[in-house]
């Protein structure tokens, strides 16, 4: 894994080669809101996933679940503190990267 950069906005980005041309594109964050990442929150976060053909998981902890279905998201009770990292693969990945990563800064 190579590192591209870190913004100043606490935002790692990633990208991962393996097997010739399987390239992704990861985010880390810590949650920074109070409510962490609460039934709104997760709605907002899975329709922009949802925007894009591209495979996206979000893990928190030791869990992993598809950032397009809004009760895994859910299902992984995010809170204040926790890191969450966001693994996009796919076509459009690099502008999923920069829409995640916009909403991750904006509101979580």
């Amino acid at each position: 894994m190579v590192t591209l950069g870190q913004d100043n906005d606490g935002l790692s980005e990633y990208s991962a080669c393996t097997k010739g041309s399987i390239v992704m594109r990861k985010l880390d964050h810590t949650v920074s809101n109070v409510p962490g990442v609460h039934a709104m929150s997760a709605n907002q976060l899975v329709n922009t996933a949802q925007q894009f053909k591209s495979s996206i998981v979000i893990t928190s902890g030791m869990t992993m679940a598809n950032m397009k279905s809004l009760f895994s998201v859910v299902t992984l009770g995010i809170k204040k503190g926790d890191k969450i990292s966001i693994t996009v693969n796919g076509s459009d990945e690099d502008t999923a990267v920069d829409a995640l990563k916009e909403y991750l800064n904006e509101n979580i």
